[in-house]
């Protein structure tokens, strides 16, 4: 057997160690934020609801997005990257764009679920599901892009 091809029930055994971890930091987190929290004054009408879910997914943006574009950015503008057509690539780079495509693609579903999340919402208590999603989509993003450095079955339980 090849050096590059993992063992399989390794890949399974790691994802589903990753998988538990995650589940539990997942409910201890939403369990957290949502008993410490207080309920956000404000919230009466839709419109208010809309524009904080506005900030939460802008919040989102900025801790997941513009990270990795910076971390990409980072390795083209020092590395032989910086030139598209040498076809320089490192695993590390890979990575990171790999990882920024899919949250391109999953800060979409991320932001239309939140605003639905917060039409449910009546007031301010309701309210904070939206602050303790917004944080725990942050926070799963984090373990992905880290897990997807360290090993391909951590990133694909996060």
């Amino acid at each position: 057997m090849s050096e590059s091809i993992a063992d399989p029930s390794d890949f399974r055994r790691q994802r589903a160690g990753g998988i538990a971890v995650a589940s539990l930091l997942t409910v201890g987190l939403w369990l957290g934020v949502d008993r410490l929290m207080s309920p956000l004054p404000g919230m009466d009408s839709l419109a208010d609801r809309m524009l904080f879910t506005l900030k939460c997914c802008c919040v989102a943006v900025l801790f997941c997005l513009m990270t990795d574009v910076e971390a990409v950015a980072y390795e083209w503008l020092t590395s032989l990257a910086f030139d598209s057509l040498a076809r320089f690539e490192t695993r590390r780079l890979r990575v990171n764009q790999r990882y920024l495509r899919n949250t391109v693609e999953q800060i979409l579903v991320f932001g239309v679920s939140l605003f639905g999340l917060a039409a449910y919402c009546a007031d301010g208590a309701e309210m904070r599901a939206v602050v303790v999603t917004t944080v725990v989509w942050i926070v799963a993003r984090v373990a992905f892009w880290l897990g997807y450095h360290r090993s391909a079955a951590l990133w694909c339980s996060a």
